[in-house]
Order: C-alpha cells, then structure tokens, then sequence
C-alpha cells in the first residue's frame, strides 16, 4: 500500500554473508502531514487526517476522534456506523496488501479486481450507500479471489522461521479478521466502543495506529501520530528483527523482497545488498 502517515521513502541496506544477512540499517525519508494542523480548529481535524491519509482514511478519523475525546472534547458521531467502517477499510486494506504486494513479491500481475471489489465495499459501508450484508459478501468474494497468492506465499515463508511465518498467516487471516468483525458490529454483538478509536487508538490492517493532541482554546497546539510503519521500520522493529540473521538460501534480493512484502511498510522501499569484505 502507499500513502503513509509520516515517511514518504525507506531505505533498507544489508549486508550478506553469503549466507544470512549480517547487519540490516533502515532509513526513513520524512514528510510528516501533521504540520499542517497547528492553529487549525480542533473539530476540523479528523476531516483534514482523512482528507490527507485516504488509505487509512476511516481509521485515521477514528484515531483523531477519539484523541480530541481524550482532551475533553465531545464529538458527535455515530460510534457504531464509524466502527463498521473502520472494519471494512481494513478488509480492503488486507486484500489490498495479498493483492499488489503479495502478488508482486511472487513475480505475478496485481488482483485489480479483487482491490477495487473490497475498497467498493469499504467505501459503501463509509457511505452508507452498500447495505452491510452486500459489503461483507463483497470483502468475502475479494479475499476468495487472493486466496492463492496467501497459499504462495506461505509457501515461500515455509523455509523461514517462526515470525516470519506467523506475520504472514496474520496478513492473511486479516481480512477475514475484519470481515467478521462488521458482522460482528453490523449484529450488535460486537461492542463499537472498542473500535471507533477510543483513547486515540486503532486496529489497522498493519498493526496499531495511535493519535495524540493537545488542544488550547479550541485550536489545535501539537498533533501526533504513530503509526503501524514507525513500529515495524524502527531500529530493532519488526522488519529490522526479521532481516537481521535471516538465512537467504543463495537469493538475498529475492528474500529481503519477500519480508518486506509481507511487513508492507506502506511505502516506497529502495534494498541495497553488500557483499561482506571478504566474501568471494
């Protein structure tokens, strides 16, 4: 997926052994679009996120809702209708991630199709325009349609140890995850308070997404985000914890393509590989 929060760029240099890499350092180039929000209406803020951050566009709102909540701020919303569409953004956003990243980490075409069903659903359950039992059926459908992308690639992970194998049936378990959740919402069975962004904070496709605010007089004073990306880029993160030590089996590009393809760091990601000195 693309349009981050905060990083526009990561850099992942390696050094190979020939066998394993040895040393993994990640680089992030950085835009960070909260800056934009320092003087600004505090109400208007979750608008101006989603506006900016349209991928995650539903869970940034939840997430900037529920910090202004934080601050004392009421704001009126439908907290089960905002929960549903939370769920079915990051349905569309799994399917998404199987669909081009996963596809591309295997050397096959992008499931276009099986993308625009599951963000056609998202964005009618955000609309209200989709009743929700044609959105869940949808996001099924789509996640049906990627199936075999998530059979390949655990099929590829297979030789990899054990985090690698479990971040990739989480990516692909996701959608189905979610799915069952708008049910869940969709049945009243299921609690919206738990995920409309209470205290700031939200499930994603990628993991945790948290905002923070400080409000004075009505206007926002500072605004932040952590996203899912900061925690999986970070020195000694996810994707730096898989990397460091990973036996490559003779195929370092291959293989670092392949973890970064199922960590998905929501960017634009550049792999140089080193030889180590020595090394014939």
């Amino acid at each position: 997926m693309n349009a981050p929060v905060a990083t526009r760029h990561l850099s992942i240099r390696l050094t190979d052994d020939g066998e394993r890499f040895t040393t993994v350092r990640l680089t992030r180039r950085v835009v960070d679009v909260t800056r934009a929000l320092p003087g600004r209406p505090a109400g208007a803020a979750p608008d101006i996120l989603a506006a900016l951050l349209p991928v995650c566009g539903m869970a940034h709102r939840a997430a900037a809702l529920g910090a202004l909540e934080a601050q004392g701020i009421v704001c009126g919303y439908d907290r089960r209708h905002l929960s549903m569409a939370v769920a079915a953004e990051r349905a569309a956003n799994g399917i998404w991630r199987l669909g081009f990243d996963g596809a591309a980490a295997l050397g096959l075409g992008p499931r276009a199709r099986a993308v625009a069903i599951a963000r056609s659903a998202a964005r009618g359950v955000a609309s209200r325009s989709v009743p929700i039992t044609d959105a869940i059926g949808s996001l099924e459908d789509a996640h049906a349609m990627v199936s075999d992308i998530t059979v390949a690639l655990a099929g590829n992970v297979a030789r990899m140890d054990g985090r690698i194998q479990r971040f990739m049936a989480r990516a692909a378990d996701d959608p189905a995850v979610a799915t069952d959740l708008l049910a869940g919402l969709s049945a009243g069975i299921v609690d919206p308070e738990r995920h409309c962004g209470t205290g700031g904070k939200v499930e994603t496709s990628r993991g945790a997404l948290a905002h923070c605010c400080l409000i004075e007089n009505g206007m926002v004073r500072s605004w932040t985000i952590e996203t899912p990306t900061d925690h999986m880029t970070a020195h000694g993160g996810v994707l730096h914890g898989m990397l460091t030590g990973l036996e490559h089996g003779g195929q370092p590009l291959e293989t670092a393509r392949m973890v970064v393809a199922l960590v998905d760091p929501c960017e634009g990601v550049d792999i140089v590989i080193d030889r180590e000195a020595g090394d014939a």
